[in-house]
């Protein structure tokens, strides 16, 4: 399809960073299956070398998060090597050179380090911005809105599947929470990848049509799930699951390694 999304990119590089990990139960990724088993997971974030600067996908957690993690018996190994602030010191490059934070959705393992991007053009569904400033009871503990609600960020609510610039797109993969997103990224080398959110935690998932078990809605979720699917099968993308430990140990480099 020449000329199409699938032709170009602004993507040069791509770094995929670990923001730590932390003990969680099965049955919270796996819609109720294995409950009670404990397994190791991994957060991760991405920072995007574009034609026009940094782009960064999800921020990992806050640091004032670590203590409560802990008396919860999540058995947290986050540092200060984990934080969004670490891996852009490292590349040489300020908050400010950052054109834009794109955000899956706003759970304190995703939008946690958003301090560090204030004064920040962010990205996320309109949905999820409006579900997270008042979320019903139920839904309410993994929002911590001391870790993202700034006046000072430039909120961007996006309307469903949006396309951010050459190579890069917001995907609706709603179902976890009301506004839950992948992005799909175009690598000029590696091609296309779709890091799917937590509409899919685990490889898991993919392969038995598993929905998450952590949720504000089943029936969407099984359908994100399905539509993640299908455009892997359309665009011959990667799905990338957001929290498989082994999945990124054995097949994604991880910073300072990169892809691209």
């Amino acid at each position: 399809m020449e000329g199409g999304w699938l032709s170009r990119t602004c993507v040069r590089r791509m770094y995929v960073c670990n923001a730590g990990y932390f003990d969680y139960d099965m049955g919270h990724m796996t819609f109720g299956y294995n409950m009670g088993t404990p397994r190791t997971v991994i957060t991760v974030f991405l920072i995007l070398e574009t034609d026009s600067g940094y782009v960064v996908f999800d921020t990992g957690w806050s640091p004032k998060m670590v203590p409560v993690l802990e008396s919860i018996g999540l058995n947290p190994r986050i540092g200060p090597e984990n934080e969004a602030g670490h891996f852009l010191e490292e590349l040489g490059i300020g908050a400010n050179e950052v054109r834009m934070v794109v955000l899956s959705h706003l759970h304190l393992d995703h939008a946690g380090g958003l301090a560090r991007f204030k004064g920040c053009r962010v990205v996320v569904q309109r949905d999820e911005l409006n579900h997270a400033r008042g979320p019903h009871p139920f839904a309410a503990v993994p929002y911590a809105r001391l870790d993202w609600d700034f006046p000072d960020l430039e909120w961007e609510a996006a309307e469903g599947d949006t396309v951010l610039d050459a190579g890069l797109a917001l995907v609706l993969l709603n179902g976890h929470t009301p506004g839950t997103s992948g992005l799909l990224v175009n690598l000029p080398n590696r091609g296309p990848m779709l890091f799917t959110g937590d509409n899919c935690y685990l490889r898991v998932n993919l392969e038995n049509d598993l929905i998450p078990g952590s949720i504000w809605e089943p029936r969407q979720a099984w359908h994100s799930l399905r539509k993640a699917k299908f455009l892997a099968e359309v665009t011959g993308a990667s799905l990338i699951p957001s929290h498989d430990r082994e999945f990124f140990e054995a097949e994604i480099p991880l910073f300072p390694d990169w892809l691209d």
